[in-house]
């Protein structure tokens, strides 16, 4: 064989050392393009057949599959084939090269035999995620819409179900991605309360004297029960449309991850859930520390079992809603670097564009320079923009007017008036969303604070302040009540500065010199 292949390797054509291979692309594109297409066709289909005989060729048989399908007739070679394009297609998913993920998964679907229903759904359930992380979404609804209808395992389902429900968050459908979430879960048996006020305030007073008494002792054995795994699921992926629209329901969802744990064992997704506790005691309980505990422990366990992506969400969650109360800024912001890395590495560009939109109004407190903030901002909204993440780019936009006006780039002093941002156009498309409104009149309050504007000040803080429970746990609630009480020095804005004391008293590095 390397007598033949000498003058080949001679002239820098191909390799010949452990693998022979074409030394360039172009050198390779030119030897199939001397080749007729049925019979490239047809060594394409032998070296998928001899590649897919050995296991540690899978993916390179099914590159070979890949552009020959149509020339599979054999059902059992069919099957063969369609697997080995799933799992390539799932692999090309893992390390998030969705383009050709779906190139893969679509040519699955086509050349699997009719009948074979399980594993045409189970194609249909990754594809369908594939296509959310590619913002395809008109593609993944009717793709979904299909799977539905064809009554599959509701295991198979309920995994599907969790990508639809953050694909219609991602479009701000929130009340239609929380109907469907608690359809799912009614199906599982699990029905919230008709007073979900009252029975999260007794819960959350048990979960306080439990976490008083043992600390957070939850069982570190694993949950294998695929119907466990499966309903907390669905609780995480609710957890963001619910703390948009619904508190007590999202605190319902967080305590009903506490009891899950603690009767089942943990699980991926029950860590992430849990990470959201920081939000239920600081609303319930103005009890930060006891979240902080809960965070902490739930991101531990998260890493401690190798759940990738749920300890990226529960990061996420620890330093982006805990750790600014009780550890240092600076430190929160490496810790948030880290994490969206994490976040990209796991696939999780909706919660990436969250974390990394909400991430900016801490690089205003720590960062050197408004320049190196405006660098970010800008790759921020650049990110949101590219995977169709409608929260982050209006939390983005108004963060960036927030700088302009600190940069003296706007039509006047304190002024958000530019020529690539129409305020009336701005507000219509937040709507009535609390969270969003809370964010721009907290940028508006922030810029006539720093520019002197004592009118704005007094009616953004005002606005921000009606808003606050929207961002319940995030920094920028704090931001407001200081601009609030810096616009409002009557005994009205007492229970904010005492609301800032009790801060000091957990962070004084933090709050501290935020007391008026």
């Amino acid at each position: 064989l390397r007598a033949h292949l000498a003058p080949a390797v001679t002239d820098g054509l191909i390799s010949a050392d452990s693998t022979v291979k074409f030394r360039h692309d172009l050198v390779l594109q030119a030897a199939r393009d001397l080749l007729p297409a049925a019979e490239l066709d047809g060594s394409r289909l032998a070296m998928a057949r001899r590649l897919g005989a050995h296991d540690e060729y899978e993916q390179q048989a099914a590159e070979q599959y890949l552009p020959v399908t149509g020339l599979i007739g054999d059902d059992d070679e069919r099957r063969t084939a369609a697997a080995l394009l799933h799992r390539a297609g799932r692999r090309a998913a893992r390390t998030t090269n969705y383009p050709a993920a779906d190139e893969l998964l679509s040519a699955a679907d086509r050349v699997l035999p009719t009948g074979d229903a399980a594993d045409r759904d189970a194609i249909a359930v990754d594809r369908h995620a594939t296509l959310f992380c590619l913002s395809r979404y008109t593609e993944a609804d009717q793709l979904y819409h299909d799977l539905a209808s064809r009554s599959p395992d509701r295991l198979a389902l309920a995994a599907a179900t969790a990508v639809q429900i953050n694909s219609l968050t991602q479009r701000n459908e929130c009340p239609a991605a929380i109907a469907l979430g608690l359809d799912t879960l009614r199906r599982f048996g699990i029905t919230p309360s008709a007073d979900l006020a009252a029975d999260n305030q007794r819960a959350v007073l048990e979960l306080r004297d439990w976490v008083a008494a043992h600390g957070p002792a939850y069982p570190s054995r694993e949950s294998t029960d695929p119907r466990i795994v499966t309903v907390a699921r669905i609780l995480q992926r609710l957890l963001v449309p619910t703390f948009v629209v619904d508190p007590d329901l999202h605190a319902w969802l967080v305590l009903q991850a506490h009891v899950l744990w603690q009767n089942n064992g943990v699980c991926s997704p029950l860590t992430g859930t849990l990470g959201g506790a920081i939000r239920v005691t600081s609303w319930l309980l103005d009890d930060h520390r006891i979240g902080y505990l809960l965070t902490g422990h739930a991101l531990r366990a998260a890493r401690e079992h190798g759940y990738q992506a749920s300890a990226a969400v529960a990061a996420y969650q620890h330093w982006m809603l805990a750790a600014p109360w009780f550890e240092p800024l600076e430190e929160v912001v490496e810790g948030c670097w880290q994490t969206r890395d994490e976040l990209l590495a796991a696939g999780d560009v909706q919660i990436a564009g969250w974390h990394a939109a909400r991430l900016l109004v801490l690089l205003l407190e720590t960062e050197d320079s408004l320049e190196t903030c405006a660098e970010e901002t800008a790759a921020v909204l650049a990110f949101a923009e590219r995977t169709g993440n409608w929260y982050a780019r209006l939390i983005t936009l108004g963060h960036r007017q927030l700088i302009r006006v600190l940069r003296g780039q706007t039509a006047g002093p304190g002024s958000f008036a530019g020529e690539d941002f129409d305020k009336t156009a701005y507000l219509d498309e937040i709507g009535e969303n609390s969270a969003l409104l809370a964010g721009y009149h907290l940028d508006r309050a922030l810029a006539a604070l720093l520019t002197d504007d004592a009118a704005a000040l007094a009616e953004h803080s005002a606005a921000a302040m009606t808003h606050r429970e929207a961002v319940r746990g995030f920094y920028s609630g704090a931001l407001a009540r200081v601009t609030r009480c810096l616009s409002d020095p009557s005994p009205a804005t007492t229970d904010a500065r005492d609301w800032l004391a009790r801060r000091a008293a957990d962070a004084p590095r933090n709050f501290r010199p935020l007391l008026l």
